[in-house]
């Protein structure tokens, strides 16, 4: 036989009203739901459907506490399916890219050389296949942001036709030399420790003309293009810059 609640002890009270192993102050049914009083003064479930029109999402109990999470249902797309990063992906054709470099040149002076900027893992389409596209369309060059994407791509192309645009620090200087790549550089600091490696180092000067990403200053390009002209262990290959407009 169930015993009666304690003395003044009901629903929401603070005891638990003498509930063998039972917790929560809640009437006694299957779960949760929203409760009644009837004359009796007993406390009743009743079966907590959803008023029409009502709005979908978390209802709070009749002791106030909100019912636990259905972290599936929350984690599933609108239309039912699992969310998940694979079903978003890019189709890349590399006939397009072998297309637009051939398109490319058709507009440049006859002999210019067409660099393909694969850094990134090509944005994340695939390096070494883009590489290959675009050269297969007449680009003669490749551009990278690191050494490491550099070392990836030897053998698409000499070393010396890789040019690696990231903004190095003096302490790669070993490093760069040694790789045999083209190399950019946009400071004295950088220049100087360059110079003092043991190989001579294709270069090509970066000059900021609004990006603000990296590079020397316009005013301070000349005197920089000296030095590396004037270093034994330098060679001036080219200069370059990231337009700060796609309309410049």
């Amino acid at each position: 036989m169930e015993r009666g609640p304690a003395r003044g002890a009901r629903a929401c009270h603070g005891r638990h009203g003498r509930r063998a192993r039972r917790r929560h102050r809640c009437a006694r049914c299957a779960g949760p739901r929203r409760l009644h009083r009837r004359g009796d003064r007993r406390v009743h479930p009743r079966r907590g459907r959803q008023a029409p029109g009502a709005k979908a999402g978390r209802q709070r109990t009749a002791c106030g506490r909100p019912p636990r999470r259905d972290t599936a249902r929350d984690e599933r797309a609108p239309a039912g399916r699992a969310l998940n990063s694979q079903l978003r992906w890019a189709d890349i054709h590399l006939k397009a890219i072998r297309a637009n470099a051939a398109r490319i040149l058709e507009h440049l002076p006859k002999g210019t050389h067409l660099f393909a900027v694969v850094k990134a893992n090509a944005y994340g389409h695939g390096a070494v296949k883009a590489a290959r596209a675009a050269l297969d369309g007449g680009a003669t060059r490749l551009a990278v942001s690191t050494l490491a994407e550099a070392r990836e791509l030897i053998g698409l192309v000499p070393a010396e036709h890789i040019l690696v645009m990231g903004g190095l620090v003096p302490a790669q200087a070993g490093a760069a030399a040694a790789s045999g790549c083209a190399i950019g550089l946009s400071s004295l600091a950088m220049a100087e420790a360059m110079n003092q490696t043991d190989e001579v180092v294709p270069v090509h000067l970066k000059i900021d003309t609004g990006m603000g990403r990296y590079g020397c200053a316009p005013e301070d390009a000349p005197a920089l293009a000296r030095y590396i002209e004037q270093s034994a262990g330098l060679r001036l290959d080219g200069t370059w810059t990231h337009f700060a407009s796609a309309d410049t």
